[in-house]
């Protein structure tokens, strides 16, 4: 036990593999001998203290014979102790690895040494194999990923648009490489376009192939009829019809008129827009109804929102309200709120949006 010990640096740069564990040790063969050898070990001695103390009739053998005694105990329970350690040391190092293995591939610490034939190499070794394989699947599954992600951005519009005297910014930043938040700007005539966002309950793959779906199926509906109301029925009917229940989407569609300056506006569940004035009020939009896929009947509400030079309308996500810093404190409405009446009509909505979300993702 010692020797391994003094040359674990070195086992562990050749770091040995063995293909097969027949015929393996046992950490009950270390143990089984230690006790083995301390017990006969006390025994003769012992038996040599009652041999002496027969020839010599002194009764200071009995004070003799009870502290060789309590010293081989001693002994034996130190011994027995030492040879477990390791072993003791190989269970704790597999256990916190296989914790980081839970915990996600971020937290693994590197492969288990191997530096015993027994039944904590042979563990080392499973652990090792397991690690291999979830590599493995992990690289396939972030190439399917970028490559999801990849399409998912292509789908999306340019986040920088200029249509008319109006100026878009649209960014998406999903938690994941893929996600369900999406984003529409669609232009319908020299006087009219559309805008959309999004939200698909889950996340990951399937929420991204909803997304996609839903994406293509708002611009074909919304070049057929640009009532928002109507587009988001049709859309809903069709989703219940292919979906059932399996699936809810909040979405938010608003037309805009580049002569009136007027946003016609319907929502499906989705968050209330708000409207900041070039003076620096806040107003929330309050439209909203069922989202898209639970009933295939439902009806949607419509309203007509007055737009004026300087006004921004502000779209989004529950991703940002539910935000968390690093103290636990939920951004919230109201921190939404306070950062909207901060916008000054004469900045660039851009430059704003950018800088916003610079500071979100350092809280």
């Amino acid at each position: 036990t010692s020797v391994r010990w003094l040359l674990r640096p070195i086992i562990l740069q050749l770091q040995p593999w063995p293909g097969s564990f027949a015929g393996r040790a046992s950490i009950a063969h270390p143990l089984l001998f230690t006790f083995a050898s301390t017990f006969l070990v006390a025994l003769l001695n012992l038996f040599q203290l009652a041999v002496m103390a027969e020839a010599s009739h002194d009764p200071e053998y009995t004070i003799k014979f009870g502290q060789i005694a309590l010293f081989y105990f001693v002994m034996g329970l130190a011994l027995f102790y030492y040879v477990t350690l390791q072993f003791r040391r190989e269970l704790r190092g597999l256990v916190r690895n296989i914790r980081g293995l839970v915990g996600g591939r971020k937290q693994l610490s590197g492969k288990m040494p191997v530096i015993s034939h027994d039944e904590a190499g042979e563990l080392a070794v499973a652990f090792n194999e397991l690690q291999s394989r979830i590599d493995r699947e992990y690289e396939s599954l972030e190439r399917e990923l970028k490559l999801a992600y990849n399409v998912q951005q292509k789908l999306l519009p340019p986040g920088d648009l200029t249509i008319g005297s109006y100026r878009i910014a649209a960014r998406c930043q999903p938690y994941r490489e893929v996600g369900g938040d999406f984003f529409d700007v669609v232009s319908l005539s020299p006087g009219r376009f559309a805008v959309m966002i999004g939200d698909v309950s889950g996340k990951g793959m399937p929420a991204a192939l909803l997304m996609s779906a839903l994406l293509l199926l708002f611009r074909a509906e919304i070049r057929r009829n640009g009532n928002p109301a109507k587009v988001l029925q049709r859309m809903n009917r069709q989703i219940c019809e292919a979906m059932g229940n399996e699936g809810s989407v909040s979405i938010g569609v608003g037309v805009i008129d580049l002569t009136a300056d007027t946003v016609q506006y319907a929502s499906a569940g989705h968050l209330s827009p708000y409207i900041v004035k070039a003076d620096g009020g806040v107003r929330a939009v309050d439209c909203s109804s069922l989202p898209i896929g639970f009933d295939a009947e439902a009806a949607y509400e419509e309203i007509s929102l007055q737009l004026h030079p300087g006004d921004r309308f502000v779209l989004y996500t529950d991703g940002l309200i539910e935000a968390v810093d690093e103290e636990g404190q939920m951004y919230s409405f109201e921190g939404l709120e306070a950062e909207l009446s901060t916008w000054k009509a004469n900045e660039d909505i851009v430059r704003l949006v950018d800088s916003w979300l610079k500071r979100m993702d350092q809280r």
